[in-house]
């Protein structure tokens, strides 16, 4: 089987929705088929040990970067753009060692290094697609110099991620709202392609039965919203809370 690297920016033991999907992703592939580059964290020693796969770490560190002049200019560029890119060295000098194949960018932004990747070395990539990614976002409510650094930052953070998304060999989506997100961006249907999350039943735990926690939490008699979301604006909960 071809041989791959996904690279990602959130990976265990951080705790996360999307930190367990790209795990679970490189776990249900063969250990020698896959290589993963993320960053550096406390206590990824010993989750790494415990990988079927081989785990590459990325230490990142924007503090000193520049001399301390990125911090002044972090209006006009974004954080996870310039953190995304330094793993650019790390990750050409995999796909020789390992002799990689195919690039994974976990996400659209990680998309970029991938695009720069296949320009050096003509190898193929393929990128995640997760809600933030495509998501239209609220509108900044702060006016000035700030602000306007933050809508030149959007526009030109709009143009590289519609540049990745057409140079990409395959994109990958969980639900039919970011699909169709993508191909607003005017981006080929055909390379777009639909895989909806999934669990794996070996590692399921069952809870205890629902009168248990209604009793325990005091939530007799009162309605219930049953979330499994971060409580962000974006992601609407006081709409369905009006809603009700």
């Amino acid at each position: 089987m071809t041989k791959s690297l996904l690279i990602t920016n959130l990976f265990p033991p951080h705790i996360g929705g999307v930190e367990k999907v790209l795990y679970e992703i490189a776990n249900q592939l063969p250990p020698s088929d896959v290589v993963v580059l993320a960053p550096a964290m406390s206590g990824d020693e010993e989750f790494d040990a415990l990988c079927q796969f081989k785990v590459y770490r990325q230490s990142i560190n924007l503090s000193g970067l520049w001399g301390g002049m990125y911090q002044k200019a972090k209006r006009f560029i974004s954080p996870t753009l310039v953190r995304t890119m330094l793993y650019l060295p790390a990750a050409f000098s995999l796909i020789r060692r390992e002799n990689v194949e195919i690039i994974q960018a976990g996400f659209l932004h990680v998309g970029l290094v991938a695009y720069v990747l296949k320009k050096l070395t003509g190898k193929p990539y393929v990128v995640y697609i997760h809600g933030d990614d495509v998501a239209p976002h609220l509108p900044q409510k702060r006016k000035s110099l700030y602000s306007w650094g933050l809508k030149l930052r959007a526009r030109y953070g709009a143009a590289l991620k519609k540049m990745v998304l057409k140079s990409s060999d395959a994109i990958i989506v969980y639900s039919l709202f970011n699909m169709q997100q993508v191909i607003r961006l005017q981006i080929e249907e055909k390379k777009v392609v639909k895989i909806p999350l999934g669990a794996d039943p070996v590692n399921l735990s069952y809870p205890p039965s629902t009168n248990d926690i209604i009793h325990e939490l005091s939530l007799e008699n009162k309605k219930i919203i049953l979330t499994a979301s971060r409580l962000v604006e974006r992601k609407g909960h006081d709409m369905v809370i009006k809603a009700l």
